[in-house]
């Protein structure tokens, strides 16, 4: 999966509609950022979301603490590769 920021987006619109011949106005302006505004963004969580989610999931037993802070910088490793971080 890709993941593009809402300024890239408003980038490829403006692109294509000087492809097409349609000048980019107010308007056109508007209704961009309402079709954007239309999508399901995907939100990253949080430091402390990461460390509420694996604190409260069930990862319990014999593991040692060493074994949930893996968990939790291998979450908040993964969520800023996802960011582009």
């Amino acid at each position: 999966m890709k993941l593009y920021t809402e300024e890239q987006m408003h980038t490829v619109m403006l692109l294509a509609l000087g492809r097409y011949q349609i000048h980019s106005n107010k308007e056109v302006l508007k209704e961009n950022q309402d079709l954007i505004d239309s999508l399901t963004p995907i939100e990253l969580p949080s430091d402390e979301e990461i460390e509420e989610y694996v604190d409260s999931a069930g990862y319990w037993g014999g593991w040692s603490p060493q074994y949930f802070e893996g968990i939790i910088e291998g979450a908040k490793w993964m969520r800023d590769k996802i960011g582009g971080r």
